[in-house]
């Protein structure tokens, strides 16, 4: 994975966004992951500061959103978060005027989110899988952070994990009848494949 911190310390306040652990396979699923980002907003200031967080993925297209992702806010943030958060379509909120308390000793505070993602590949191409920096490669996402009149943002992103279609086979077995014969065989679905409807002819 890679993570590309693009603030630099405005007053003290900083954002940065990394990827936590590995992508993990979904159990049971053949093309569903998981990936999980954190953010950490840290602030090395006399005072305490305000600020929101908005948070939006750009993943490769060849991948989209399992359900709805879920953030974990460490236990020192005292605000709630923002319902209705998906990191797409305008719902990229994930928290509004939360106060961050100021430094304590000289060390910074320190509040986290972890936004955990799940995730279908929905097909073979490999032409988006590597992290380049840019939206839309690989598992793209990035945070702003704003406090005053001030912004601050942070990227992160892991590549794509390959996905390898499942090669499907079929054949008919005739019993009898006239070698030409044709017969019309439904569509099969197995996992997110599909053979689509095909004709078997006697060869016999």
């Amino acid at each position: 994975w890679s993570s590309d911190v693009c603030s630099s310390d405005l007053q003290g306040f900083t954002i940065t966004k990394t990827v936590v652990g590995s992508v993990a396979a979904v159990s049971g699923t053949e093309n569903e992951f998981d990936v999980t980002y954190k953010i950490e907003a840290s602030n090395s200031t006399n005072s305490s500061v305000t600020y929101s967080i908005t948070d939006a993925l750009g993943l490769d297209s060849d991948v989209s959103v399992v359900g709805t992702p879920t953030v974990t806010a460490s236990t020192n943030v005292t605000k709630s978060l923002t319902s209705g958060f998906t990191g797409v379509s305008g719902n990229t909120e994930i928290i509004k005027d939360e106060v961050i308390n100021a430094a304590s000793s000289g060390v910074a505070t320190v509040e986290s989110y972890n936004v955990k993602v799940r995730f279908r590949i929905n097909g073979a191409s490999q032409a988006k899988n590597s992290c380049t920096g840019a939206t839309g490669n690989g598992l793209f996402n990035s945070v702003t952070a704003s406090f005053g009149n001030n912004t601050t943002s942070s990227n992160a992103c892991a590549d794509t994990p390959k996905f390898e279609p499942i090669k499907f086979a079929m054949s008919v077995i005739w019993e009898g009848g006239r070698q030409g014969a044709k017969v019309k065989i439904p569509s099969v679905t197995f996992g997110v494949n599909d053979t689509g409807d095909f004709e078997a002819e006697n060869t016999a």
